[in-house]
């Protein structure tokens, strides 16, 4: 048989860097497919079923020695590359984007030509950092206490301390804030979340939230019960499970202000809101308490200070 014989060609082969690539995207694709098990109301991109698709079918065929798809593998980096790293990156989401980008950075590590032992183990350490914060990511699933929220606003500086006494912006009404875990998200952070917002305090070891929304109603006073109602409609909006759990008088303002209990589903996640709604001469108030059903008995009783501590502005608007 002749040197030219296409017979006699050798058969291609994987190196040793990409046979590991295919076992870190089996892995990859297990962790999502818990995490899809676990929120199956929200996919997200990472775990599109696309996604997981891709990684069942890339990395099986690297580990068992085939090269064919090795281009499609440089293509799903790629993507990664683009949405899950750019993207959060432009919309400041820097935790995420590290997070995203040790994975990525693992695995290119690995396909692009022929890794030797050096490369191979900072591929795998770069991967064990990833492997880490995914762990804390399920974690926070299963036990809705998110063991790197802090860090995620702290590396975003998007929060500051927030004062025992925090007086809004749109107007000067005032809260009570009851202790030193709670801080406040910084004006533009909360505002990029969404618009609507006043003032946003945070409790990262309850994922628990309170936000005040301040609208203005020139030259009345919004009707009590149908700003209630309104309330009520746009919070049950976009839910798949949604439970009202009654309405009472506000202790401090009963005659113009209520106190609702909500539960709901949304976006794969179970949540229980107190929201403290209150109608004054030209402006109506939103007094919304949130926190995962996992840390809402530990947390309601801090959201309801803090909701029957809103005093309205002494002066006229």
């Amino acid at each position: 048989m002749s040197e030219s014989d296409p017979a006699s060609a050798p058969t291609p082969a994987c190196t040793t860097g990409q046979r590991v690539a295919g076992a870190l995207l089996i892995a990859h694709a297990l962790m999502n497919l818990v995490e899809a098990f676990m929120m199956p109301d929200d996919m997200g991109p990472q775990r599109a079923p696309i996604t997981v698709i891709l990684d069942l079918v890339i990395g099986p065929t690297l580990l068992a020695n085939n090269p064919r798809l090795l281009q499609l593998a440089f293509v799903r980096v790629a993507i990664g590359l683009v949405l899950h790293v750019g993207l959060p990156l432009t919309r400041g989401e820097l935790l995420l984007a590290i997070y995203q980008a040790l994975w990525n950075a693992s695995l290119l590590l690995l396909l692009i030509g022929t890794a030797r032992r050096l490369r191979i183990a900072a591929a795998s350490l770069l991967f064990a950092g990833y492997a880490v914060m995914e762990g804390m990511a399920i974690h926070g699933l299963a036990t809705g206490r998110n063991l790197f929220t802090r860090l995620e606003y702290a590396l975003g500086r998007e929060v500051e301390a927030a004062p025992a006494e925090l007086a809004g912006i749109a107007s000067d009404y005032r809260l009570h804030v009851p202790s030193d875990r709670w801080l406040l998200r910084t004006a533009d952070a909360a505002r990029r979340d969404n618009p609507d917002v006043d003032r946003w305090l945070v409790r990262p070891d309850l994922d628990a939230h309170i936000i005040v929304i301040d609208e203005m109603a020139p030259g009345v006073t919004p009707d009590l019960d149908q700003l209630t109602a309104v309330v009520i409609d746009n919070v049950r909006e976009g839910t798949t499970r949604f439970t009202d759990h009654g309405t009472t008088p506000l202790r401090q303002y009963p005659d113009d202000g209520h106190l609702l209990r909500l539960s709901l589903r949304t976006g794969g996640l179970d949540l229980a809101y107190h929201i403290g709604v209150i109608t004054a001469p030209g402006r109506g108030y939103q007094i919304m308490g949130f926190a995962p059903q996992s840390s809402i008995a530990e947390a309601s009783a801090d959201l309801e200070s803090i909701i029957e501590s809103f005093r309205l502005p002494t002066d006229p608007p």
